[in-house]
């Protein structure tokens, strides 16, 4: 997981200290939405771009993804404060998840292999330190989003995408459609640990 530092996140940015969250129950798969047309060299300036959204523009404490994952598989670390920080990627589901963000637009474009092995690798990886299974759901309490309202308690798959939880179209149809092959790759890993 290349750090914060790779990527140049000016730290004076963050407006306060992280807020941890107390478990992990599940992992949110988004995509940006931006251009898939990137270089490797470009990716440290896209994420100090949707860092400085984030932060200046919508007025975020810091950038809301827990983690990244360019198009070449490299994973980049997002949010500030460690494993157990709790991100803003989820609206009503922050408070026991992490968000894993595709950097590029899902709709139309098929994810590469690499980007699949990788956000199979992060959620496996996550998932297995709070021992939980990557296949099948869990039972959630939603904290208030435009599809669940506050308290609704929901049954969500453990690794989801992030309309489930959500009215938008993120992480994109071809995204959504490798989740159960994303599922199925982290638990081998959870399995073989």
């Amino acid at each position: 997981m290349r750090p914060r530092k790779k990527w140049g996140a000016k730290e004076k940015w963050r407006t306060s200290p992280p807020v941890m969250r107390r478990t992990l129950k599940q992992v949110h798969v988004h995509h940006t939405a931006s251009s898939n047309s990137y270089g490797r060299d470009d990716v440290p300036g896209i994420l100090r771009g949707f860092y400085r959204y984030h932060t200046k523009s919508l007025g975020w404490s810091d950038i809301g993804y827990n983690v990244l994952v360019d198009r070449f598989g490299r994973a980049w670390v997002g949010r500030y404060g460690g494993d157990m920080v709790q991100g803003a990627h989820t609206l009503g589901f922050n408070h026991n998840s992490i968000g894993v963000a595709v950097i590029g637009d899902y709709r139309k474009k098929k994810p590469t292999r690499p980007v699949i092995r990788t956000v199979a690798r992060v959620a496996a990886w996550q998932l297995d330190k709070n021992e939980r299974r990557a296949v099948g759901k869990v039972k959630v309490v939603s904290k208030g989003s435009d599809r669940f309202r506050r308290g609704k308690k929901v049954t969500l798959p453990v690794i989801d995408g992030h309309l489930h939880t959500n009215q938008t179209a993120c992480p994109g149809r071809q995204l959504v459609k490798v989740l159960p092959g994303i599922r199925s790759r982290a638990q081998y890993r959870i399995r073989r640990h």
